[in-house]
């Protein structure tokens, strides 16, 4: 776990995510569905996990996210976001599934197309309670 103290990488993250918030909330104005976009500002915990596949072979199994209540502010959090740090020649992607098997992780999941490559810079923001699993890598 990393924590961001003096708040520079935490702010940036957010002011970008509020950003892509209010761009989809202003593209879907004149249907009148806002898809729940609130006009409140992003708030992401300065504690942040990262994850490093520089191997192959590296994934993370299906599973939902877990909320967390941030100690300094007592924010409980609602959304996961993926911030990839590389690009991934093959393999890595993050896959939605319609929902997690009740025969386990390594189970057979219906996956969401399209996966989400990872590509260098790329944020992917979701409700913690979407089923997801990164996928094997193949080739870093």
């Amino acid at each position: 776990y990393f924590c961001n103290a003096e708040g520079h990488l935490h702010k940036m993250i957010a002011t970008r995510i509020q950003t892509v918030l209010l761009q989809h909330r202003n593209n879907n104005s004149s249907s009148n569905n806002n898809n729940n976009v609130d006009d409140q500002n992003a708030y992401v915990f300065p504690h942040m996990r990262f994850l490093n596949y520089n191997q192959k072979g590296g994934e993370l199994l299906p599973h939902v996210d877990l909320t967390k209540i941030d100690p300094l502010s007592g924010r409980r959090s609602t959304h996961t976001f993926i911030l990839y740090l590389c690009d991934c020649e093959f393999g890595g992607e993050t896959a939605m599934l319609k929902k997690l098997s009740e025969d386990g992780p390594k189970a057979y999941h219906e996956i969401i197309e399209p996966a989400v490559q990872p590509r260098r810079g790329r944020i992917l923001l979701f409700p913690h309670a979407c089923p997801h699993q990164g996928m094997k890598v193949i080739s870093a």
